[in-house]
């Protein structure tokens, strides 16, 4: 669009009599290709290294989700051992509570204890 308006402009100087001695359609062409080319290569490396900075964080990202799935079945699997242990646990308490306790007296004491000597001392 740049090169049309110029060249419509430079026509028109040319019909009008109007002639200069440089041509500024040129130099003004020539600069503009360039300085346009330059913005598209600066805005293509730009959105490389856009795009480059969003596949590292999507990497960054599906990393982080490995490490956070991997922690989850670590808990879980710890969380299933632990009500394992609970309830093995809960199961000794209730057989404990129908054991027999048995009362010592201080002579049934001394009687054990002389006879631990007793056996020791052999």
């Amino acid at each position: 669009m740049k090169k049309t308006i110029l060249t419509l402009i430079s026509t028109t100087a040319l019909a009008s009599g109007i002639f200069w001695s440089q041509s500024p359609t040129i130099k003004a062409d020539s600069s503009g290709t360039v300085a346009t080319n330059s913005n598209a290569t600066n805005q293509q490396s730009s959105a490389q290294t856009a795009q480059s900075d969003v596949d590292s964080a999507q990497t960054a990202v599906d990393q982080a989700q490995s490490e956070y799935d991997q922690a989850q079945a670590a808990v879980n699997s710890t969380s299933a051992a632990v009500q394992n242990v609970q309830s093995q646990l809960t199961a000794t308490s209730a057989s404990s509570a129908n054991t027999p306790t048995v009362t010592v007296n201080a002579a049934m004491q001394s009687a054990t204890n002389d006879y631990l000597k007793i056996l020791s001392a052999k």
